[in-house]
This record gives structure tokens, C-alpha cells and sequence, in this order.
């Protein structure tokens, strides 16, 4: 896949997401940036990862474009920061220790798998929407470091969703929805 962004707009997004954290952490003000490259202007989904010494800190995101790019990156990197359920909220002492990832992705596809073996092959290096009945997750691409096997990461997947490790096996009463990040 080509470039959708160029370097500067990559860093750009960090030090976007990096602001809006430290910002808000620091007087509960929202960050603004008054000179927006045109390529953050796009209607586009991301997710604002948010580590400490090597351990994830928070992540928050959407699946699908609400506003513009930037718009969401200082939304998301907030919302990381401070609404995560499965952290408390970030501290000022904490924020020099903290590294900051923007992901910006495609737009989910629905894939219909014909078997689990074309289901295993095909997801690897994607990012990932199960859902079944009400129940869903998602992971990023970047998940897939965490897991040597497709089949531990569809496990893992399906406990994030509540359900049993072993339910993608019965992938034909699922709906799978396939990303990719852009770069």
C-alpha cells in the first residue's frame, strides 16, 4: 500500500494527540491547532493509543468517521487519557513517560469466510470486527504482535466480546468486518 500520509503529517498527528493529552491532563482544556494540513481535514476513523514504560495506558477510538481527522484524534487521545474504563484517568506526573500512537484506518469491510481455514488466512495482519447477536470487539492490526496464531488471536477476540474462546469456530453465525490502517 502507498503512503496515505507523508512523515510530516505522521508527526503532526502525534504531537496532535500528544497536546490534546497533556492539555487536558494539565487544565481540562481542549487542544487547537490553527494551521490543519488539508490531509487531517478528512472525514477519516482512528484510534489514539496512549502507552507507559512499555504497558498500554489507554486506547480509545472509532470504527467509522465522525468529524474531521483532527477532530478525532484530539477527541480520542482526550477520551484515552480520561475515559478509558480500564485505567484511571491520566496524571500530570505521568506524562512525560507516556508515548503516543495514532491509527488511522480504512473503512471496515463485511468478509464472509467459506470455511475456518480461509478464515485464519485471511485475517492475518488486519484489524478485526466480530460481532454476534449483540455482542462484539475489535482489535487494531497492531494486536496481531501479541499472537503467533490466527487462531489465539480469534480466541482472544471472542473473550473480549464475552463469549467463549472457541465461538469463532462457529464463524457461519458471525459477521466479520475487515481494516486496514493507512499509512
Amino acid at each position: 500500500m502507498e503512503n496515505y500520509f507523508s512523515e510530516e503529517d505522521r508527526n503532526i498527528m502525534t504531537a496532535l494527540a500528544k497536546d490534546a493529552v497533556e492539555r487536558y491532563v494539565k487544565s481540562g482544556k481542549r487542544a487547537s491547532l490553527s494551521d490543519v494540513p488539508a490531509s487531517l481535514m478528512k472525514k477519516l476513523a482512528c484510534f489514539v493509543t496512549l502507552n507507559y514504560g512499555g504497558d498500554l495506558r489507554g486506547c480509545i477510538g472509532t470504527l467509522e468517521p465522525v468529524g474531521t481527522l483532527y477532530e478525532s484524534i484530539v477527541d480520542n487521545a482526550i477520551a484515552a487519557a480520561s475515559r478509558d474504563f480500564r485505567f484511571s484517568p491520566v496524571t500530570v506526573p505521568e506524562l512525560s513517560g507516556i508515548t503516543y500512537e495514532v491509527s488511522v484506518l480504512s473503512e471496515p469491510e463485511p468478509y464472509t469466510p467459506s470455511s475456518a481455514g480461509e478464515l485464519l488466512g485471511f485475517i492475518k495482519d488486519k484489524g478485526l470486527i466480530l460481532r454476534k447477536d449483540f455482542r462484539s470487539a475489535v482489535y487494531l492490526p497492531q494486536v496481531w504482535e501479541h499472537f503467533a496464531k490466527s487462531e489465539d488471536f480469534l480466541s482472544s477476540l471472542c473473550r473480549k466480546a464475552g463469549m467463549s474462546s472457541g465461538e469463532w469456530k462457529d464463524f457461519r453465525n458471525m459477521n466479520f468486518f475487515v481494516f486496514n490502517l493507512l499509512h
